[in-house]
């Protein structure tokens, strides 16, 4: 998977609700941007790789679950 570029085709970001709530009125950009989560979606697989405690940590991967046809 390819994180060149900005913006990343793969990457994508996320909050929670409380983090959210925190914001209000006129919001400075990189300080919110700051405050986002990022996950990542591996085009050939479809897993997702969460940086919960941004790019110092390693990621958590979470694969799809796979449901027998019906």
């Amino acid at each position: 998977m390819s994180l060149s570029g900005i913006p990343c085709e793969h990457e994508w970001l996320f909050m929670s609700d409380v983090a959210y709530e925190r914001y209000s009125g006129t919001v400075d950009s990189q300080e919110l941007y700051k405050a986002f989560r990022s996950f990542l979606q591996c085009p050939a697989c479809g897993n997702l790789f969460v940086h919960w405690d941004g790019w110092q940590g390693e990621a958590t991967e979470y694969a799809p679950i796979k449901r027998p046809a019906h």
